[in-house]
């Protein structure tokens, strides 16, 4: 089902396909746009989470950011799926609860202040 929804935001690529041969393009663009703008800007902010930080870099080094950021948008779909469908807080960490996830690791280059979480209640 999370194929649907990302096929619904236009986040999946085109696939041409003749005589055996399989070609997949840029992504088809199906879908609300505003959407899809919407996923790909949370996703230049989702990179610098842990959980997408790899897929983002290696994605990035090979192929190209906008590649990258295509790439996180459609797992952040599928995300937001899984969300919905289980009613849970969205919690992209499996954490061990011998080592939590560092609560002051910050954004952006060094010397930034910008928190990505907190453990503290506001």
């Amino acid at each position: 089902m999370p194929k649907k929804l990302v096929a619904y935001t236009g986040l999946c690529p085109r696939v041409y396909q003749s005589s055996g041969k399989d070609h997949r393009g840029s992504p088809s663009k199906n879908g609300p746009k505003y959407l899809r703008r919407v996923l790909i800007e949370a996703a230049i902010h989702a990179a610098y989470a842990e959980h997408y930080e790899r897929t983002a870099k290696r994605l990035g080094r090979q192929r190209g950011n906008k590649v990258a950021r295509v790439e996180v948008a459609r797992k952040l779909a599928e995300a937001i799926f899984y969300v919905l469908k289980k009613g849970e807080p969205f919690a992209p960490y499996v954490a061990s609860p011998a080592s939590p996830p560092d609560a002051s690791r910050s954004l952006g280059p060094a010397g930034s202040t910008r928190v990505l979480w907190s453990h503290e209640d506001p």
